[in-house]
């Protein structure tokens, strides 16, 4: 098991979050809203957020540290780097290339002889850890997308709920919705009826089972909703598609 302080030097190893916090503020590295921005935006992966607020601490904060000396600047920079770290990790970043990252800024730390180098360097640091952010959070959007569409294939003669798909997955049903929507374009339950359509059409298509059947067999118990969700996605009612298809088959016969 990990030490869980492992991103603090021995020196902040006792200290609270909210105690690191306040060691970082409390010269005005950052000031204190700058500071709190930057870190909520390194855990969400913003990229743009983490932008701005560099802006604004290149033309404002960094005219309050003008005589902080350089050892309280790379104390405090280690207490920036150890909350970055953890809310690197809680945001879903692999621990072992946070870890790496951690030794790397510690030894970049070490390195600097000017203020302007700690400056640079905590820059650095906050795009770096967003950026990673942004990426584990964008393969974990994708992975939950790509188990959406699996267990909607896997299921797809049952009556299938959002809840359900977002249970196997070890989800909020919530969260996965809005993910998949941002990945797709469109909800888990217009996903789910689109399959379910698509299934229909081939079966109407490619087999003499009745109406009641086919839509009892997809796990529809209404005939008059599947027949308004096949409409939705075709324009045409179950019984007008197996018509049209059945003519459309016959004169490509003759």
């Amino acid at each position: 098991m990990r030490d869980e302080n492992k991103f603090i030097s021995k020196r902040f190893a006792d200290k609270t979050e909210a105690e690191l916090v306040q060691s970082v503020s409390e010269a005005g590295f950052f000031i204190r809203t700058l500071q709190r921005a930057a870190l909520d935006c390194v855990e969400k992966g913003d990229s743009n957020g983490i932008s701005r607020i560099i802006k604004a601490y290149v033309f404002v904060g960094a005219n309050s540290e003008v005589s902080i000396p350089l050892r309280s600047r790379k104390n405090r920079f280690i207490a920036l780097c150890a909350l970055t770290c953890e809310r690197a990790i809680a945001a879903g970043v692999d621990e072992d290339a946070v870890n790496d990252l951690w030794e790397s800024y510690s030894r970049l730390c070490d390195d600097c002889t000017m203020a302007e180098n700690v400056n640079a360097l905590t820059i650095k640091l906050l795009l770096e850890f967003t950026e990673k952010v942004k990426t584990a959070s964008e393969k974990k959007l994708s992975a939950s997308a790509s188990g959406v569409k699996e267990y909607v294939a896997a299921h797809l003669y049952e009556r299938i709920s959002v809840a359900e798909v977002a249970e196997s997955l070890g989800m909020n049903a919530s969260y996965l919705n809005s993910s998949f929507k941002q990945q797709t374009g469109e909800c888990i339950t217009d996903y789910i009826q689109k399959q379910k359509v698509e299934e229909a059409k081939m079966l109407l298509m490619t087999c003499d089972d009745s109406l009641s059947e086919i839509w009892t067999s997809l796990g529809y118990y209404d005939q008059s909703h599947f027949s308004k969700i096949f409409k939705k996605h075709t324009g045409f009612t179950p019984k007008q598609y197996r018509v049209k298809t059945h003519n459309s088959q016959e004169n490509n016969s003759m």
